[in-house]
């Protein structure tokens, strides 16, 4: 869930992906799974429509504008390309994640643009919660058949058509000129979160005023430039964090923060913790020691998919 602009290089520099969105592979079956616990992912986009579902906790979304809280045992669908954000509410709220490809999709059956919300009351949980543990147990099982699996992962995403339907919400603001500049400006931040960035330089970069950069990016992201190039250099500071090797103050000024204390202002504004508590509260903990280092998903700490079964 993580907008990976950046990643981390063996020699703990950074290097940079062609795309400003979050970048996915899928497996053969055209689906991405994913279980982690999540404290936060800074504002991003994909082309894959996703289904989140919320194994323990809570998490306050945003996406197109709307504040979002989900919870324990609720869903949340977030159509393609659809800009949107997450932050843990409780202490280790954790996840599970249906990312699908584009390939399931035809020019006759197309991915619900919408954002769509279900709670236990929604008419339609019962059979979406049946249709997604269904599949999630022939994951688990690994007996299912490749075509019967496909149905199942076509069983929920029609579930998810029908409700759409009804919710009829079908949003195309993101599709505009004005989305499509602070995009450019998230894009520019992501390649650059390491050099000095003013917000009166984003703003004569996408030719607007200070004052209407400002609000459009604060409209269409839900957070202001500022608040967003800090989360950024956050999210990019952890990795290198877990390194020991690398002084605290070296990794402040290696992800664009001008000020050590800065640094510890926003990961205590973002992570409910300064830089020295989070690595130490990650050397300390063996189990995520290992699972980061097989599975490279700061900040983010993953979960086996056998395990969530354990949640439930």
């Amino acid at each position: 869930m993580q907008s990976f602009q950046s990643s981390i290089s063996h020699d703990n520099g950074f290097k940079h992906h062609k795309k400003s969105c979050e970048l996915i592979e899928f497996n053969s079956n055209y689906l991405n799974i994913f279980a982690a616990e999540v404290r936060h992912c800074e504002p991003h986009w994909h082309e894959a429509p996703e289904l989140i579902y919320v194994l323990s906790g809570a998490f306050e979304v945003t996406a197109n504008q709307s504040l979002i809280t989900i919870k324990k045992g609720d869903f949340l669908y977030l159509g393609p390309d659809i800009i949107h954000s997450l932050e843990q509410t409780c202490p280790r709220s954790t996840l599970i994640t249906w990312q699908f490809s584009q390939r399931l999709f035809d020019a006759m059956h197309k991915a619900p643009n919408s954002h769509l919300q279900l709670d236990s009351f929604h008419p339609g949980y019962g059979q979406l919660h049946h249709f997604f543990f269904a599949h999630l147990q022939s994951l688990s099982k690994d007996i299912t058949s490749p075509f019967e699996r496909l149905a199942k992962v076509y069983n929920i995403l029609s579930k998810i058509d029908e409700c759409s339907e009804e919710k009829e919400t079908c949003d195309t603001r993101f599709q505009t000129r004005e989305s499509s500049i602070i995009r450019e400006s998230m894009k520019f931040i992501n390649c650059n979160f390491k050099n000095k960035i003013t917000v009166t330089a984003l703003a004569r970069r996408a030719n607007l005023s200070y004052f209407h950069f400002s609000r459009l990016f604060k409209k269409v992201s839900g957070y202001t430039a500022t608040e967003y190039i800090s989360m950024v250099r956050v999210n990019m500071a952890k990795p290198l964090l877990k390194n020991i090797n690398i002084p605290i103050t070296e990794v402040s000024q290696t992800v664009g923060f001008n000020e050590h204390r800065l640094m510890n202002m926003a990961f205590k504004k973002y992570s409910n913790e300064t830089p020295s508590e989070y690595r130490k509260r990650f050397l300390s903990d063996p189990d995520w020691r290992q699972a980061s280092s097989d599975l490279n998903t700061y900040p983010n700490k993953p979960l086996k998919i056998k395990d969530v079964f354990n949640i439930v």
